[in-house]
C-alpha cells in the first residue's frame, strides 16, 4: 500500500512513484505505525506502551510492510505522547470526537502534535504528511477536520515562539 521494494530494484516505491531519499518513506512508515499504535490502545483498551510492544516485537518482524521503517523515529513519536500532548489536542478536538472513526482522527491529530512540538519537524511537512496519511483512512469530512486542526496548531505555535522571543528581547 503505502511502500513496496521490488526484488530486483533498489529503488523504494511510494504511493506509486519512486523515491530517491529513503528517509522519506522510513519516516512516512513510522508515523503510520505511529497512527496505528494510537489507535490499537484506544480499540483494545490498553496502555500505549503495551501496544507499542506489540507493534514492536509482533508487526515489524512479521509483516514486510514495515521492514524498512525508521524504528527510531517510531519510538520518538511513541515515547513523545504525555498528559501535555492530551490536553493540547483534547483543548483542539474537544466535543467533536463522537463516533470510533473520529478517535482515528484524534489520533492523527495527537501524532501529528506530537511530531511538531516535541521532534520539531517543519510543520508544513507534518501537516502533508499526516494529511496523506489520513486520506487512507479517514472520510472527507475528516481529513479537512485533521488538515483545520493541524493548521490551527502550527499557527498557535508560531504565536507562542513569537511571544517567547519578544519576552527573551525584552528581558
Amino acid at each position: 500500500m503505502l511502500a513496496q521494494k521490488k526484488a530486483q530494484d533498489t529503488n523504494i516505491y511510494y504511493r506509486g512513484a519512486s523515491v530517491v531519499n529513503r528517509n522519506i518513506v522510513r519516516r512516512t512508515l513510522a508515523r503510520c505505525a505511529a497512527v496505528q499504535t494510537m489507535y490499537t490502545s484506544r480499540f483494545l483498551c490498553i496502555r500505549l506502551h503495551e501496544a507499542m510492544n506489540i507493534f514492536i516485537d509482533y508487526w515489524i518482524p512479521n509483516y514486510d510492510f514495515y521492514k524498512d521503517m525508521d524504528v527510531n523515529f517510531y519510538k520518538k513519536l511513541m515515547l513523545g505522547y504525555d498528559d501535555k500532548m492530551l490536553r493540547i489536542v483534547n483543548n483542539y478536538c474537544d466535543n467533536k470526537i463522537k463516533t470510533p472513526f473520529d478517535s482515528l482522527a484524534s489520533d492523527i491529530i495527537t501524532i501529528a502534535a506530537i511530531e511538531m512540538y516535541n521532534i520539531k519537524t517543519k510543520p508544513t511537512i507534518v501537516i502533508n504528511e499526516y494529511i496523506e496519511i489520513a486520506k487512507d483512512f479517514c472520510s472527507d469530512k475528516a481529513v479537512k477536520f485533521i488538515n483545520f486542526v493541524l493548521d490551527r496548531l502550527y499557527k498557535d505555535m508560531c504565536k507562542i515562539e513569537t511571544n517567547q522571543l519578544v519576552m527573551q528581547k525584552s528581558v
